[in-house]
């Protein structure tokens, strides 16, 4: 029932701030599963790059699915 209402959008912040500035991370990895915009979209606002295809990678609904590789990397 959140879907489409911004929780996301408003605590992907936070957590990419925790990975890079407290735990000293220097790369944070998102998979999205092909076809779903909204996720993409979000990942490129949050400064997510696409860097690659998993080829039916995931299952669900008793199909394969292909999971597209983002990352982000710290400044």
């Amino acid at each position: 029932d959140q879907w489409g209402r911004g929780v996301m959008s408003a605590i992907l912040p936070a957590v990419i701030a925790r990975g890079f500035e407290d735990w000293g991370l220097i790369r944070l990895e998102a998979m999205v599963t092909e076809g779903n915009e909204r996720s993409c979209a979000l990942l490129r606002r949050m400064g997510f790059r696409q860097e690659g295809v998993l080829a039916r990678r995931g299952y669900w609904k008793d199909q394969a699915w292909d999971q597209l590789v983002f990352a982000r990397l710290a400044d």
